[in-house]
């Protein structure tokens, strides 16, 4: 995962929440170079992923540029919300709550 959590790519966030597999990422990649469609619209039409997903890694890759949070924190805080089915913002206050 890359070094710098302002520039972690959405594919590479979803990957480190096992959210999707580096197949699926390389998968949609090669769709979405060639419709030109965003990647995560190509996961979601492609069953990789679901829109709930999707809307929470973007949240939490909004917080890791805006250099609020640290890529560990943002991994954790994607998986309170998935296994709560919460929002990303109240699982991340959680998460944050519970260090």
């Amino acid at each position: 995962m890359e070094s710098d959590p302002k520039s972690i790519r959405i594919g590479e966030l979803l990957i480190g929440a096992g959210f999707i597999t580096r197949p699926d990422l390389n998968e949609a990649l090669e769709i979405a170079k060639h419709s030109g469609q965003m990647i995560g619209r190509v996961l979601i039409m492609s069953g990789f992923l679901t829109e709930e997903r999707l809307k929470a890694t973007l949240r939490a890759q909004e917080h890791l540029r805006a250099g609020h949070i640290s890529v560990d924190t943002a991994l954790r805080a994607l998986a309170v919300a998935d296994k709560d089915n919460s929002q990303f913002d109240a699982a991340l206050n959680r998460v944050k709550h519970a260090v």
